[in-house]
């Protein structure tokens, strides 16, 4: 994961995240991806971010749309939905969860169509 999140973020601050996807099982590739992600409050304990990621899989792409609190450096869970697509998932929609630990992310999706 490349990120351009500045060290000190503000409010108001934008930054964006090359992903490498791999599935949960197998551990193999599943594609890329992009998040971008906006500052939208920030005090001494909480920073909370809006972010549209796209998922750039083999048969099309997944656009989710999240809003996530982070709490220091714990782990931040948050429900994303599922927007849009294109190619297979043309019609997509739904909803799941983004898990940020770290430098990694987990997404747990269920798509419908």
């Amino acid at each position: 994961m490349i990120s351009t999140k500045p060290r000190h973020v503000e409010p108001g601050d934008s930054w964006k995240t090359r992903l490498k996807l791999y599935t949960e099982k197998k551990k193999t590739y599943a594609g890329n991806g992009t998040s971008r992600c906006d500052t939208v409050r920030v005090t001494a304990h909480k920073l909370v971010v809006q972010c549209t990621r796209v998922l750039r899989l083999k048969k099309g792409s997944l656009v989710l749309s999240d809003q996530v609190t982070h709490k220091g450096h714990a782990t931040a869970t948050a429900k994303t939905a599922i927007v849009g697509g294109t190619g297979r998932y043309h019609s997509a929609y739904g909803q799941g969860t983004v898990t940020l630990a770290g430098p990694l992310l987990h997404f747990a999706l269920r798509v419908d169509e």
